[in-house]
């Protein structure tokens, strides 16, 4: 009985709690809120150089992706690095989408009996082949091989089953060097047309916000910056294809060849800080303008925390390399010695480590 009464007691007995007081609470809010106050500013650089790591990385696993795929079909697949197309003045100096490309198989006309015919003016006729009437127009340009082993001559397309020799190729002698051949081709021979490299359905890869390839000061060789609309190149689409080996088998610009290749730098870094002409800003055009403390104000070629991604033409190897800022130094007279210098970790083969 007694037990019970003391139970009964103790249930109805009132309960108190610990907690927090309002003041408590509010003191701790107010400390968190300094304290992120203070980590942000010190934690926002560090996220966007991550974003410049990240798309090296892409980068670098999308290449090796295409190459292998070169290897898989025994023939040259490349990447279409599409410049911007939304009216912004920096488009033509950006890219932020990157496509795969393809050349189509070898085309060597409908039946076993087409022949390409050469007369004394070099003008080509192909007999029973329709491929000029539909995936060759008059205008394209596209590669030639006679005789299943004679090297690859530039032709273009002049009429439904017509072309002339262009130049020829880096590695083709001229035609005339063929002259035990020359009167054979007068009445005939096999013939494979190679046609330049078409876009593939391969998902394209974007490249995060605010990050862009900056084709100003990006090219080939050392001191180049050929990828620049302000080239002599011209403003067209830039297209590497790489060979079943890896190695790069050529490079398009415009759907132009160029004619010798050499190391593939490419600078990736921020949207807002690619200089293009005809922004409002008077000093836009310079890549070497300095760091202030406005970002807007930066160009991407004196902002250590970019990279270089370099591709070597004769091993396909590809690296991500330091952007050497500190080599640069005060703004050089010449655009190419500066791109030098922020090139040098690139051009002496020393890769950024988890990158």
């Amino acid at each position: 009985m007694r037990r019970l009464i003391a139970s009964r007691i103790s249930t109805n007995a009132p309960r108190y709690r610990s907690g927090f007081t309002l003041i408590e609470l509010l003191a701790v809010i107010a400390v968190l809120a300094i304290l992120l106050s203070v980590a942000i500013p010190v934690i926002r650089p560090a996220l966007k150089d991550r974003k410049l790591r990240e798309t090296s990385r892409l980068l670098n696993a999308y290449v090796a992706g295409v190459q292998a795929r070169a290897a898989e079909l025994g023939r040259p697949v490349g990447v279409i690095l599409v410049r911007g197309s939304s009216g912004n003045a920096r488009d033509k100096y950006q890219c932020t989408e990157i496509f795969t490309a393809e050349v189509p198989a070898p085309y060597a006309g409908d039946v076993v009996n087409s022949r390409a015919i050469i007369n004394s003016d070099g003008v080509i006729t192909f007999t029973y082949s329709s491929l000029l009437r539909t995936l060759v127009k008059t205008g394209d340009l596209f590669s030639l091989r006679l005789d299943h082993k004679d090297p690859l001559y530039l032709c273009l397309c002049t009429g439904v089953n017509t072309a002339t020799f262009q130049n020829p190729l880096p590695t083709s002698p001229p035609l005339t060097s063929h002259p035990e051949h020359y009167q054979k081709r007068l009445t005939g021979v096999p013939f494979q047309i190679y046609r330049t490299p078409t876009r593939s359905t391969a998902a394209p890869l974007q490249l995060p916000n605010g990050v862009a390839i900056d084709l100003s000061v990006s090219g080939m060789g050392f001191q180049g910056y050929h990828f620049s609309p302000d080239s002599k190149l011209g403003s067209g689409n830039i297209t590497i294809m790489f060979a079943a080996n890896g190695s790069v088998d050529s490079v398009f610009i415009g759907g132009e060849p160029q004619d010798r290749l050499s190391k593939i730098y490419l600078l990736v870094g921020r949207v807002n800080q690619i200089k293009a002409a005809g922004m409002q800003d008077p000093d836009s055009t310079d890549p070497f303008k300095r760091p202030t403390q406005s970002d807007r104000d930066r160009a991407n070629l004196p902002d250590p925390a970019n990279t270089w991604f370099t591709i070597n033409p004769k091993t396909g190897h590809i690296r991500n390399s330091a952007n050497r800022a500190d080599l640069v130094g005060a703004p050089p007279a010449n655009l190419g010695t500066g791109i030098l210098q922020a090139r040098q970790d690139a051009i002496q083969g020393i890769g950024v480590g988890g990158r």
